[in-house]
């Protein structure tokens, strides 16, 4: 009877039948009818959707696997049958424009944007994703967030792929207490309290349950952005090399103005002054390593950043709000097209001025202190 057919088209068949089934089921029972009254209690109609079950999009997520396979050849085609038939849920997925989080060490950080999303069979019974209940995506972040693969502090380090909606770790609480009875049961009275502990849990970093990522480390960093890399990094020596030269033709003053240097127990500090910091900008943006890649911006708690093309020295470019959009198109949001950005907020920064990256630095006040140890060392030993 289906000689003549692929593997993809027989399951394209029988999985709308199924899902018409459970369309039904779900119309019939009023569940869906329910489920919107009770968002609308905790959200703007404008903040969630409802999406139906759309046989479609699981059909393109198994086409790797489906497609160039007759169905006669298929050893057990119902088993692929039984996989797309769990996944024929309805999707729901709310949306908070903005989020102050905050956790017991007294840290606040603001995000926008985040949309968390849920899944739910025809009966209302709440259904797991890779693990998880509950899923979430940001589409706008700023500069030290992506640098840092921040989303969430409980979401996994997320590079913003569309669709891509990552697990949430629920931890051990409430909320994870009513996502188990709402996938044993439907019942109204859990998925109002799902609504109330989920506004609460986006709002907390839980410090003692270890998140993912850290809010107070956004901007300080640790992201793994936040380093020349390997390939940058071999030419540290170059640069190296191109700065001492350069030290040559000037004048034993201009020189140690541009150090600061403190002794000690056999050990020398050295920082670069801010005279030093501005020589070595002018030495980059003349030489072959004119790149973004090798400058950072200072925020305001003193923490280098990576510095990105989209800012320049001009102050106005840092008006409250500004924008730049990354073209990725990353889901659509009740009938609009959600795009990722990346948000520059004008307080953030000390200034637009651009510093020489940390690792070059590094890079050359370790040398210097290697060397002023050598001479001490020499000096102390004859």
């Amino acid at each position: 009877m289906y000689e003549d057919l692929t593997l993809g088209q027989w399951l394209e068949t029988e999985l709308h039948k199924f899902a018409k089934e459970k369309r039904k089921a779900a119309a019939d029972n009023g569940m869906l009818v329910e489920i919107r009254t009770i968002l609308e209690k905790h959200f703007s109609t404008d903040q969630f959707q409802i999406y139906n079950i759309d046989e479609r999009k699981i059909l393109r997520q198994y086409a790797s696997q489906i497609q160039n396979i007759m169905f006669q050849d298929c050893q057990n085609p119902y088993e692929y049958l039984h996989d797309m038939i769990a996944e024929l849920c309805f999707e729901i997925i709310i949306h908070f424009p903005e989020v102050e989080i905050s956790n017991t060490a007294g840290d606040i950080h603001q995000i926008k944007d985040l949309f968390v999303k849920l899944y739910v069979n025809q009966l209302g019974e709440l259904q797991q994703r890779n693990g998880s209940y509950l899923h979430g995506i940001r589409s706008t972040v700023t500069q030290e967030e992506k640098e840092y693969k921040y989303a969430h502090s409980h979401l996994p380090s997320t590079d913003y792929n569309p669709n891509n909606f990552d697990c949430f770790c629920l931890g051990r609480g409430p909320l994870d207490e009513i996502t188990h009875d709402l996938f044993t049961k439907f019942n109204p009275h859990s998925f109002n309290f799902l609504c109330l502990y989920l506004k609460d849990y986006v709002r907390w970093e839980s410090t003692e349950g270890t998140p993912y990522r850290y809010i107070c480390d956004i901007g300080k960093g640790t992201g793994q952005n936040n380093t020349l890399g390997n390939v940058m990094a071999i030419m540290l020596d170059e640069i190296l090399d191109i700065f001492l030269g350069s030290l040559k033709g000037l004048s034993r003053e201009t020189v140690m103005d541009m150090f600061k240097v403190t002794a000690g127990n056999g050990e020398f500090n050295v920082s670069i002054s801010d005279s030093g910091l501005d020589y070595l900008t002018s030495l980059l943006k003349s030489s072959p390593y004119n790149s973004d890649a090798y400058f950072s911006l200072l925020d305001r708690n003193n923490n280098y950043v990576r510095f990105s093309s989209s800012f320049s020295n001009d102050d106005s470019c840092h008006s409250a709000g500004e924008q730049q959009s990354i073209l990725e198109e990353l889901f659509t949001f009740n009938n609009k097209t959600v795009k990722f950005k990346i948000t520059y907020n004008e307080t953030k920064y000390n200034s637009a001025r651009q510093y020489p990256h940390p690792d070059i630095t590094r890079k050359i006040t370790d040398y210097i202190s290697g060397k002023l140890l050598e001479k001490y060392l020499l000096r102390n030993s004859i």
